[in-house]
């Protein structure tokens, strides 16, 4: 049975990472700011991101307006984008996102949106952004 990443998401905020947990990045604390971004290929690059603010647009609340340092994770998905803001929100919609700018220690980057299955910092750094399946290093959840 398949049940929606929010869900876990919002157990493991909660019960595993807690909301006062260091930031995590490949194992390490992340500097404050610094976001892991991950691709459709695996690939998981460390940065900050130079977008200064983001729309989220959805069915019930509209066009919201979301300064880039207020975001924790945004999860991306064919059925829906989720976004989890730094003050506990967590919006189901569409991000409006062409192009993510971004500073990483390979220097600037421009990863299209398509690119990209989601980017994180803070407690929810630590996890593994995948295609509607969330999981946490050992493991994994369906």
């Amino acid at each position: 049975m398949k049940i929606p990443c929010a869900i876990y998401l919002a157990a493991l905020g909660l019960l595993v990472i807690g909301r006062d947990a260091p930031a995590q990045g490949f194992g390490r604390p992340l500097e404050p700011g610094t976001f892991i971004v991950t691709t459709v290929d695996g690939a998981r690059v460390s940065g900050k991101i130079t977008n200064t603010e983001f729309v989220m647009r959805t069915e019930t609340l509209g066009e919201l307006k979301v300064p880039a340092d207020r975001i924790e994770m945004v999860q991306f998905s064919d059925e829906g984008d989720t976004l989890h803001t730094t003050g506990g929100s967590a919006i189901r919609g569409k991000f409006d996102l062409d192009v993510l700018e971004f500073e990483s220690e390979f220097g600037p980057l421009r990863i299209p949106r398509a690119k990209i299955l989601g980017f994180a910092t803070g407690p929810s750094a630590s996890l593994i952004l995948g295609s509607g399946n969330l999981s946490i290093g050992i493991g994994g959840f369906k």
